[in-house]
């Protein structure tokens, strides 16, 4: 279930934290707390592309506009909230996991009145920018009726201002640099603080997939070798059999392996060639870059199963192909950076994120 500002039925609420002074994030994630005179967030996005897209300030890729934006005013911590119901869909017994992709800077995460991020008076729990978060809600979330979402954002650093001399990359990093000017874009108001990547729930068993990826091996141009990796997280207290099988396509290139994981753990489960001989492609359809070839793709559907019922379902779609790199002496005989794909030479271009960045809607 998405909870980003493109779901009609999610609505993303934006207030300063000093305007909501001595509450806190446990009151602000009850049903009983109304955020009165709020700006209607944008997720994914920025508290400055709320502002923007509220039509509070001025469009900033116009004039000088982004100049006479009051900085001060973004550069400090904002509260986002909103409001969801279970989908019709779910079924007792499931487990409920809340996700954010991306949040920059720092982040505090709160959940029907209850804090879910780092410990109960610990600030800035999640610290970074393009950072995955994960929360397991199943024993706090209702059933029916109204849940709520608390996040409280704060920037990069509220000391470093648009005319200071001292070096933002050295004061926040990581961080989007550019955020604090560039030569080839302005400041922008609060560096880019904001949920700024998907926000969803996932329904599942309790043994779940986390960061399966398909990785491929050309030993020729003629041939592939593949191989499957993810870990396996078993949510429960108890031990779990687990089977977890996939589908390649195309190629209908089917495979399964179980393995078993103790309940509160993570185990890695690997397959390879030497598993599953179909692992090895024939004559496969090779990705390109645009101007070589064909951008072929392929996809990899992989399921997990306890006790022959599905806990969790995970669709990935990749690209077979050999990337390198390697110094190479140009026709003056001083060495060059150089890269390859399949073997070809690659002749890269390059572009810059400019003001599109400003009111960023979506991670550049």
């Amino acid at each position: 279930m998405s909870l980003n500002s493109s779901n009609p039925r999610v609505i993303w609420e934006v207030k300063p934290q000093a305007d909501l002074e001595n509450i806190t994030g446990e009151q602000i994630s009850t049903p009983e707390f109304k955020m009165s005179d709020y700006v209607k967030g944008v997720v994914p996005g920025t508290v400055f592309t709320a502002y923007v897209e509220a039509g509070i300030v001025p469009d900033p890729n116009y004039a000088d506009n982004i100049y006479k934006v009051d900085e001060t005013f973004y550069n400090r911590p904002f509260w986002y909230r909103t409001e969801f119901e279970l989908p019709s869909s779910y079924s007792e017994g499931k487990r409920v996991w809340l996700h954010f992709d991306n949040t920059n800077r720092f982040a505090d995460f709160y959940f029907n009145g209850e804090k879910i991020s780092g410990t109960k008076t610990s600030t800035k729990d999640v610290s970074g920018h393009m950072l995955r978060s994960k929360f397991d809600v199943t024993n706090l979330v209702k059933k029916s009726g109204k849940n709520v979402i608390a996040v409280l954002i704060t920037d990069a650093d509220q000391k470093k201002t648009r005319k200071a001399k001292d070096p933002y990359g050295v004061a926040c990093s990581p961080s989007y640099l550019a955020g604090a000017g560039w030569d080839w874009m302005p400041y922008v108001p609060g560096r880019l603080a904001g949920i700024t990547g998907n926000a969803y729930l996932v329904v599942t068993g309790d043994v779940v997939m986390e960061d399966p990826w398909v990785r491929s091996e050309l030993p020729t141009l003629q041939k592939a070798e593949l191989s499957v990796s993810t870990d396996i997280r078993n949510a429960s207290s108890s031990p779990k059999e687990v089977v977890v099988s996939g589908v390649i396509q195309p190629g209908n290139i089917s495979f399964s392996k179980d393995i078993r994981v103790e309940g509160g753990t993570t185990a890695r489960l690997s397959i390879n060639k030497d598993d599953v001989a179909q692992l090895v492609v024939d004559h496969p359809k090779l990705w390109w870059p645009n101007g070589y070839g064909d951008p072929n793709l392929y996809t990899c559907k992989l399921t997990c199963s306890v006790d022959g019922k599905v806990s969790d379902v995970k669709e990935m779609t990749f690209g077979i192909k050999k990337y390198e790199y390697k110094m190479v002496d140009n026709v003056v005989g001083y060495p060059v950076l150089t890269f390859f794909i399949n073997g070809q030479k690659i002749y890269l271009k390059r572009w810059k994120l400019g003001n599109e960045r400003i009111s960023a809607s979506l991670p550049g």
